[in-house]
């Protein structure tokens, strides 16, 4: 609670909503007035819910006092009832606020007369503002005749002299989906452009080729870029970086391949079927006959780096393994693993495909020869000898073991997983 009244006290001292009179001082009302107002008409952009609630929140709730607002939840069926007639009450309130604003300037006394009305106490009234939120809010001490004023720094308002909207983060989720929603506006704009051009090419019966020729077309004539990602693509600088590496893990046997150049395609023979390029669970294998490489394939691509074996390093802090026939070597990464991603199956309505690419991750195998059919069954009954243990153990209990390494909290998950899909 004393936690609650500095947060509040805080809020007091740094954010305000006044909207002082001509008279009382005339710039920061000019401010207010123009800078810091909602338009009561609404633009198109800000009316949601069938055109009739702005997505801003205007007008804001009228307050005698700033304080933080926690959504209160009906626990039974009279609660509910209560609850929809504070709903109806607070919508009236708004909509004759919303009227008689429109004949002069609200005040204190306008908004008692509303409360004397519907036989309301001042506590009533911020009981219904808890009913009407459905996340904790700050409500801020706001006028009557303020109700269209979004908050706003005074000190700041007159030295930025443009509109800014201050306010206590009490959601660090929410505040994260908002900047991310700004980050990523260009991108959710280009998809619907794109979504357009191709409803009007399949409407317009293109070819295949020409659909693509627009649908590129449009991307490049569209594509917003910002300054910085310019000069970094410009000067072929990385876009992203991160601590740890990622590496995706083809482990199905159906897993997409890409082909190889067409160089190298022209110079085979017609009826050469080696036409793909290798991928991690080539290389894994093909990786060396060696006590240390007796892992599964999700520690081989988490654990191992994969080098070109014509790649010149200079003082490997690790020993350099070249790979039985491709022409790859690997090294142990020397600081943090990599992070796995794989394909997904569900397990309840494609349960061969899951139960085959959970093998293929976390049993140690040297060829997809050695994962038995039905591949459940294999799971669950199958046992297999541990090179490392030099034992006999269950192929369900070695899974289980390398498997809780990548996934965590796996029990709950498989659980969650069950319930979902019932």
């Amino acid at each position: 609670e004393k936690t609650r009244e500095e947060i509040v006290k805080f809020c007091d001292k740094y954010i305000t909503t006044r909207f002082p009179s001509l008279e009382e001082d005339p710039i920061l009302h000019y401010l207010v007035k123009e800078l810091q107002s909602h338009s009561r008409n609404h633009s198109k952009s800000c009316l949601k819910y069938l055109k009739t609630l702005c997505r801003f929140g205007f007008p804001r709730p009228v307050a005698r006092r700033t304080f933080i607002c926690e959504p209160l939840k009906a626990e039974n069926d009279d609660d509910k009832q209560k609850f929809k007639k504070m709903k109806e009450i607070l919508t009236e309130m708004n909509a004759t606020m919303n009227k008689l604003e429109k004949e002069k300037m609200l005040s204190w006394s306008d908004f008692d007369n509303l409360l004397t009305k519907y036989n309301w106490t001042y506590d009533d009234y911020e009981c219904a503002l808890r009913v009407v939120h459905t996340r904790t809010t700050m409500i801020h001490k706001r006028e009557p005749n303020a109700r269209w004023v979004n908050q706003y720094n005074e000190e700041i308002l007159r030295a930025w002299n443009a509109n800014m909207d201050i306010q206590f983060v009490l959601d660090p989720y929410a505040c994260a989906k908002y900047l991310m929603s700004y980050t990523t506006k260009p991108e959710r704009e280009m998809s619907l452009l794109l979504e357009a051009t191709h409803k009007e090419c399949r409407e317009g019966n293109m070819s295949v080729r020409e659909e693509m020729k627009k649908l590129t077309g449009t991307f490049f004539n569209h594509r917003q870029v910002s300054v910085q990602e310019a000069i970094y693509r410009a000067t072929k600088m990385p876009l992203t970086y991160s601590s740890r590496g990622f590496v995706f893990v083809p482990a199905h046997s159906n897993s997409c391949k890409f082909l190889k150049s067409q160089n190298i395609l022209k110079e085979l023979d017609p009826d050469d079927e080696n036409i793909y390029m290798s991928n991690v669970a080539d290389k894994y294998f093909d990786r060396p006959e060696e006590p240390e490489f007796d892992i599964c394939m999700a520690d081989f691509a988490s654990e191992y780096e994969i080098i070109s074996i014509n790649k010149n390093i200079q003082n490997p802090k690790t020993p350099i393994k070249r790979l039985q026939t491709l022409n790859f070597a690997i090294k142990k990464r020397c600081n943090r693993n990599a992070i796995i991603r794989y394909p997904y199956f569900n397990r309840e309505t494609d349960r061969e495909n899951y139960f085959e690419n959970l093998l293929s991750l976390y049993l140690p195998i040297r060829s997809r020869n050695e994962l038995k059919k039905p591949y459940e069954l294999f799971y669950q009954i199958g046992e297999v000898f541990d090179t490392r243990q030099q034992c006999i153990r269950k192929v369900k209990e070695v899974v289980y073991e390398n498997r809780k390494k990548y996934e965590a909290h796996l029990k709950e998950t498989d659980e969650m997983e069950s319930l979902f899909n019932q």
